[in-house]
């Protein structure tokens, strides 16, 4: 695809990007003189003409929007069998590229991002354009630091298609909310649910909601709470933790009722200014006041960890004097057990945080971790004491604990054969996929780019998209006319071409010697650069013929123009030409010639229209 032109206006530049919807070019308006996004439907979405019109709708929809932290949508078009979209071309990676690269963000960072999403979703809304696909794979971050929000409304059009194969995978089932994943109804509050998950994940570093399946992530957003991000990040406030729970609500009517209620508690968070303040501060300000609580909250919690390191040290002097007072009754009374048992629980599975909450006469201690692609991180997955075992109220219970999914940095796979990088990421239990194009630069059937680039940090399990190089573009020119030339003449008329000539046996022909009279491919055609035209001149033996034959054929005429000139050529020869109104398409030609082979070349306004093989007439 990349060189082709879409709709006589979209040439296309380069392949910067594959989702589950579409595949994703660089491209140039010629129209406009301008670098744009094309998304090209994949093929699976080309044939349903229900998904189709869906598409055309929200597609224009999400063109009405205009706000600095949405990507604007400019064209919809259609190009053969091709259905795109025309977007703005951002510079940039996604809000998921920079949280993996850079983890739990800053509170100041976290609260200035979901700002600047929270005033995207708040224009949308306020135009009647729902999401629904509300996740980081679709937030942009430009090189300036604003964020983009990006395909509004293309999810509508895949959950609004029953006909589309493949439309339930459309969209991250990490960010759905529980009436997504139950299939209920979705409205405003949907985006608000995502955009909690999202400020969950920002804020401590991990989602909220993991499992193996994607069935049992759904499920935990219809039935379990998350851990509250407190617990995750000691510098988040009671009042962040509330915003992103209230966000999360699973019950609708316990959400934010809109964005515009979460902007305000995040003006009220960022100073205490009013609600009536531009929500589009968001993209450029700084929150230098949330700085500010940060550093407040760090110097009470040392100023509380002093004074409890005070606390500690008083009780244990006051124990060291009971002790010296009390003797036996104090070490009796330190021991309530008198050698109670107790039997080992199944730990397995379970977060060693839990474990160790859910098990306190029992001392849990965590032994080592190993990496584990189906035992989320923290969660224990062996116990050395076995399951039913009696033991002894303190007995310490070790335990093994998985470090999550192995993280990998990719490798520079550009100028590999495809081969080896298959093998390799397949060894390191990445899922490779490939697609293909062509290439001026890297070697046919080698790696031309990946995505996700080189230095990139992925799980085990994650996919990499390759693009194999087919080798250099063939680029197509225009075969010019031979008739009439010399030899020599039509040698380098088509060397200039940088097409090859092959002069075949001279043709007995009353045309002027050494002139052509035939060529293989015909004049205003397009051929690859390097094919080769075969040419033939006249030998000129033949006398010039006497009176013509009469000849007689109906021809159809374009309808794009009005009048148009027709020419007809018999070799180098112009044996006919008149003029045609295309309002009385198909016209009738008559003329007088004498044809040597009965074949003629038709142009239409000069240019090539076709061959036509003529029987004299019977008048």
């Amino acid at each position: 695809m990349v060189g082709s032109v879409l709709s006589n206006r979209y040439e296309l530049l380069e392949n910067i990007g594959a989702g589950g919807m579409a595949i994703v070019y660089k491209a140039r308006c010629r129209l406009l003189n301008r670098n744009v996004a094309v998304k090209i439907l994949r093929p699976e979405f080309q044939e349903d003409e229900e998904f189709l019109k869906r598409f055309t709708i929200e597609a224009q929809a999400a063109a009405s929007l205009s706000h600095p932290n949405v990507v604007s949508v400019y064209d919809v078009g259609k190009h053969g069998k091709l259905n795109y979209i025309v977007m703005e071309c951002i510079e940039g990676i996604t809000l998921k590229e920079y949280m993996h690269r850079k983890g739990t963000l800053s509170v100041n960072e976290a609260v200035d991002f979901t700002g600047q999403i929270a005033s995207a979703l708040e224009h949308a809304h306020q135009k009647g354009i729902i999401h629904r696909d509300i996740k980081p794979h679709n937030i942009i971050i430009t090189n300036e630091g604003v964020l983009k929000v990006t395909d509004f409304g293309l999810a509508r059009a895949v959950s609004a298609s029953t006909n589309v194969a493949g439309a339930s995978a459309i969209g991250s089932v990490h960010y759905a909310s529980p009436e997504q994943a139950r299939g209920g109804f979705t409205d405003e509050r949907s985006d608000i649910y995502s955009l909690g998950i999202m400020m969950y994940e920002m804020f401590t570093g991990s989602l909220p909601f993991d499992g193996e399946t994607p069935v049992a992530v759904a499920m935990k957003h219809l039935e379990e709470a998350p851990v509250p991000p407190m617990e995750k990040n000691e510098q988040i406030t009671p009042e962040i933790q509330n915003m992103i729970l209230r966000a999360m609500a699973k019950d609708t009517s316990e959400r934010y009722p809109s964005v515009e209620a979460l902007i305000t508690d995040l003006r009220l968070l960022c100073g205490g200014e009013t609600p009536q303040m531009h929500t589009d501060k968001f993209s450029t300000r700084k929150l230098p006041s949330l700085v500010q609580e940060e550093v407040v909250v760090k110097d009470r919690k040392k100023k509380r960890r002093k004074e409890d390191t005070v606390a500690v040290a008083a009780a244990i002097a006051t124990a060291v004097v009971i002790i010296s007072v009390l003797g036996v009754f104090a070490a009796k009374m330190m021991f309530p057990s008198g050698g109670k048992k107790v039997v080992v629980p199944s730990l397995l599975n379970m977060s060693i945080s839990d474990a160790k909450q859910k098990n306190k006469k029992l001392d849990i201690v965590e032994k080592d971790t190993v990496y584990s692609s189906n035992i989320p991180e923290g969660f224990i997955i062996e116990q050395d004491t076995a399951e039913g075992t009696k033991v002894s109220v303190g007995t310490k219970i070790m335990v093994t604990v998985s470090r999550g999914t192995q993280k990998i940095e990719l490798a520079d796979y550009v100028n590999k054969k495809r081969e080896t990088a298959e093998k390799e990421l397949k060894l390191l239990g990445l899922v490779p996929q490939f697609s293909e194009e062509h290439s001026d630069e890297i070697e046919k059937g080698s790696i031309v780019r990946t995505n996700p680039n080189s230095g990139y940090t992925l799980r085990t399990g994650d996919t990499v998209m390759l693009v194999v190089s087919l080798g250099k573009s063939e680029v197509e020119v225009a075969v010019p006319s031979l008739y009439g030339h010399t030899e020599a003449e039509a040698r380098k008329l088509l060397e200039d071409s940088e097409l090859i000539p092959v002069v075949l046996e001279p043709r007995t022909s009353s045309h002027k010697k050494g002139t052509v009279i035939y060529q293989s491919v015909h004049a205003g055609s397009m051929a690859s650069q390097g094919a080769a035209v075969e040419f033939a001149v006249s030998t000129g033996e033949l006398e010039p013929a006497g009176p013509g034959e009469n000849y007689s054929f109906i021809l159809p005429l374009p309808e794009d123009k009005e009048k148009v000139s027709v020419q007809i050529m018999d070799g180098a020869r112009t044996v006919f030409e008149g003029s045609y109104e295309t309002s009385h398409s198909p016209v009738t030609v008559n003329f007088n010639a004498h044809l040597e082979t009965g074949t003629v070349q038709i142009y239409i306004d000069n240019a090539y229209y076709m061959e036509k093989r003529l029987e004299k007439s019977e008048e």
